[in-house]
């Protein structure tokens, strides 16, 4: 009876590692944010101790599922593995206006150990490397888009511009 269960509970394990290691659509872990702020200092009515949760109303994104798909299936095989093991990945519907990445940290979070989010702004589903780039130079104030740009002149055919922004942003997060 031990050893069927070792053997029971180390096929999961491999199971659980080989889904890890292979796993080939995002989509599954894609829902809407119930309004949630991640910032404790900052409250907004949610408890940042507490974990964000998808919106019962959620279910229907079959756009923003695939343009994450999309931009997913460009990542090379580590980036890959770390979006898989995520928790949730969280499109934001309202409320905080950019995205965020969250590890909630066992020394903190004792009931809710270890789990991480990423919550993706709408806006950044549709823009280039080169516009989350700019968006960058225009947080710093000390340079416009007109001293500094980006561009996608060089970017090979087969890489969509606004999947690498969104690869970009999931990396970032």
């Amino acid at each position: 009876m031990k050893l069927t269960m070792l053997a029971l509970l180390a096929l999961g394990l491999i199971s659980n590692a080989a889904y890890a290691q292979n796993c080939s659509d995002i989509r599954p872990k894609i829902c809407t944010l119930k309004p949630f702020e991640p910032n404790p200092g900052l409250g907004g009515g949610t408890d940042a101790a507490s974990s964000p949760v998808c919106d019962v109303d959620s279910t229907n994104l079959p756009d923003q599922k695939t343009t994450i798909q999309f931009a997913y299936d460009l990542a090379p095989s580590k980036v890959k593995t770390d979006l898989c093991n995520i928790t949730n990945l969280y499109v934001i519907q309202s409320g905080i206006q950019h995205s965020w990445g969250r590890w909630e940290d066992p020394a903190i979070h004792h009931q809710i150990p270890s789990k991480t989010q990423i919550a993706l702004h709408p806006d950044d589903l549709n823009k280039t490397f080169s516009d989350k780039q700019d968006d960058n130079f225009s947080a710093l104030t000390i340079l416009s888009t007109v001293h500094a740009s980006h561009s996608e002149a060089n970017l090979p055919q087969r890489i969509a511009p606004k999947a690498l922004g969104l690869l970009y942003v999931l990396a970032h997060e």
